[in-house]
């Protein structure tokens, strides 16, 4: 058998490879005993932000209005963000988990 690519040329050969090889036991077994556990670290960060996405629908109707007039903005493209106060809260976020 030879896998191909989109060039149509051949890229590795895998007649060597027997399909109905069965591996070792004893391997199977050492590899299982050695194996490590998978972690995963969650960010103080993105678990508020799923706290914040679990938490449900906006109850503040003053920030519901505040949303639904910047989605307003945003569509009709009258949205004009004061650039220097991004970079500024940008920096501060950065520079406060270092």
């Amino acid at each position: 058998m030879t896998v191909k690519l989109n060039t149509g040329k051949p890229v590795a050969r895998l007649d060597h490879l027997d399909r109905r090889q069965k591996p070792d036991v004893k391997d199977k077994k050492s590899s299982i005993e050695t194996r490590q556990t998978d972690q995963v670290k969650i960010s103080a960060f993105a678990r508020e932000a799923g706290q914040a996405r679990e938490s449900g629908p906006i109850r503040d109707s003053r920030r519901a209005d505040r949303i639904a007039a910047l989605k307003e903005q945003i569509a009709d493209g009258s949205y004009q963000p004061d650039s220097r106060a991004v970079a500024t809260s940008l920096l501060k976020h950065i520079l406060k988990d270092r």
